[in-house]
This record gives structure tokens, sequence and C-alpha cells, in this order.
């Protein structure tokens, strides 16, 4: 009797197997559209930058240590028009700039990446160095020993941005400055800063076109 029971429900159960397994997948896709639709939001609700082109990515994978990658790969590339050395940000946050481009994905290489650099002004943009990346952290070096340069100074983008329009754009946040390291023997001055992003978190960055 088990057995006929079971035969003549069999039919039925691999149906509701099969839409339980398609309703899963909608309900995946909309927590995706939900989450890219928060991102969307939340970078756009910032005036000023509201009227520049992004388009937006969604980070797929990364090296470098867990919680603090070096690179991230993100789901665009050739096919939606995005071209190497195209600024990265997360709101008003340089999070760095894109690097080797495929035809589906592309490296974004952070601003803590020991290839990345750019130059930063800090002291309410009178105080000029040249940001590096050192893996898990920034510094902002060859700052001018007599500039006045203190923990908790912010450091933004100067603006590096080449004819094509490719390049660091400009008022872009870098960090904080968290140390000094300052000898008054030396010409010049470097100081650490930290990230106001954990880029371990993102799942969205935005690539200016």
């Amino acid at each position: 009797r088990k057995e006929y029971f079971e035969a003549k429900a069999g039919p039925e159960i691999k149906k509701l197997k099969e839409q339980n397994a398609a309703l899963q997948k909608k309900l995946i896709q909309f927590d995706e559209m939900k989450r890219e639709n928060e991102a969307l939001r939340s970078q756009f609700e910032i005036e000023s930058r509201a009227q520049e082109d992004l388009t937006p990515a969604r980070v797929v994978g990364s090296r470098g240590a867990l919680d603090a990658p070096h690179t991230l790969i993100i789901d665009k590339g050739k096919q939606d028009g995005i071209k190497n050395g195209a600024t990265v940000v997360v709101g008003n946050n340089l999070v760095g700039v894109i690097g080797n481009v495929g035809e589906q994905y592309s490296e974004v290489k952070l601003v803590n990446n020991p290839e990345f650099t750019t130059i930063g002004l800090t002291n309410e943009k009178k105080s000029r160095g040249i940001v590096k990346g050192v893996d898990d952290f920034i510094i902002l070096d060859r700052v001018v020993i007599t500039d006045a340069v203190k923990n908790k100074d912010l450091v933004i983008s100067r603006g590096d941005v080449k004819t094509d329009g490719t390049g660091v754009k400009p008022d872009l946040i870098i960090g904080k400055i968290t140390d000094v390291n300052k000898n008054e023997s030396d010409p010049f001055q470097t100081a650490r800063i930290d990230s106001q992003l954990k880029f371990g978190d993102l799942t969205y960055v935005f690539i200016f076109n």
C-alpha cells in the first residue's frame, strides 16, 4: 500500500519540488534587486554626484585579505563601456580605479593597492602629497615638513584626469589621517590614511563613464 501511494504521489511531489525551487530562485533575485536599488538610491541621494554619469557594478570577487582586499572583481567590462583607469566610488568616497578590463568583468585597484597612486590634499587643501597604497592601509607621502598635518585631517583627491576622461576625479574622500611620521631634520613628512570604507564589505560600487 505504501509503495502504491508513493507511486501515485511521485509526480505531484516532483512538481511541488520544482515549484519550490523556482520560488526560491525568484526570492533570491528579488533580494538582489532590492539590494541594488538600495545601493543606487543611496549613491544618487548625494547631490554633488547626482548629475554624474555613473555605472553601478556588483562586486563578485576580491584579491588580498578577506577583510582588507587590495583588488575587487566587478561584473562590468568592455561590453558595458568600462575603461581602464576609470574612477570607482561609493558615495563621495574614492574606492580606486579600474585595472584590467575583460569583456564581462573588470578589476578595481583599491586605494590601498600597492599599484595605486594619486595626488591628495589635506588640511583644507593647503597641504599636498602623494597618496600610495600599502596593502592594508594608505600613506600620504612627500608632504613638505613645514605643512601642518595632524590626526583626523581629511584627505581628498586633487584630481588626475586624462584627456579621455579616465583617471582620478577631484574632491573625492580618500580617508582620514590616523598617524603622522615627522622628523624635523627631514624635508618631507608622511602620514597614514585610513579609508572610511570597509572594502571587504562592499557589494556594489559605481564607475565614472
